[in-house]
């Protein structure tokens, strides 16, 4: 599923600057199933000014099943406005690192 991620994200990057991307969910905290989906997190200062669901149409273009995804950037990530976004990164591992464990 992290490999899927990638390709996904690879994808993204054509329509958008990527500043980071986190799991999150069952599979940052390890309790997931095999079928599990994965949650992303998105960060890019491209959806300055945009509002959330311009933001979520300006990439379906590229979704894939199991595959959600949250976008903020990057000041709403860092300064977060809500119990949700502090909880979520909380619980948050970067999708390079995991990646790279793989490898490992």
């Amino acid at each position: 599923m992290l490999r899927r991620a990638e390709l996904f994200i690879e994808d993204v990057k054509k329509e958008i600057n990527v500043k980071e991307v986190y799991v999150v969910g069952s599979r940052a905290r390890g309790d997931y199933l095999d079928t599990s989906d994965i949650d992303l997190v998105i960060i890019s200062d491209d959806f300055k000014g945009m509002r959330y669901i311009d933001r979520m149409e300006k990439l379906s273009k590229y979704r894939r099943a199991k595959i959600y995804y949250f976008t903020f950037t990057n000041e709403e990530w860092e300064n977060p406005q809500s119990l949700y976004i502090e909880e979520m990164k909380k619980e948050a591992k970067k999708l390079d690192e995991l990646l790279r464990n793989l490898e490992s």
